[in-house]
């Protein structure tokens, strides 16, 4: 979902987190990629890509999407545009 927001194909944070739910079966009780990574803390979230990325290879990369994005802009509640 997090690659729907970076070309756009998702509008809105609420849509990426239900489609990651409902499309991906992503724990329901995160509330979804989104707000996964917000209540992780984007900091922390960007240091562990890091890791990951370093540990498995260039095939383990962080979304763009976060690299570009704050704290705040995660925590909006976005409203999906009808």
């Amino acid at each position: 979902m997090i690659g729907g927001l970076q070309e756009k194909v998702v509008q809105s944070h609420a849509a990426a987190n239900l489609g990651s739910v409902y499309g991906w079966g992503f724990p329901a009780h995160t509330g979804g990629v989104v707000r996964y990574v917000y209540t992780y803390g984007l900091e922390k979230f960007i240091k562990r890509c890091a890791f990951f990325e370093d540990r498995y290879g260039p095939r383990i990369q962080m979304p763009r999407y976060y690299k570009k994005t704050t704290m705040e802009e995660l925590g909006k509640l976005s409203v999906v545009n009808p």
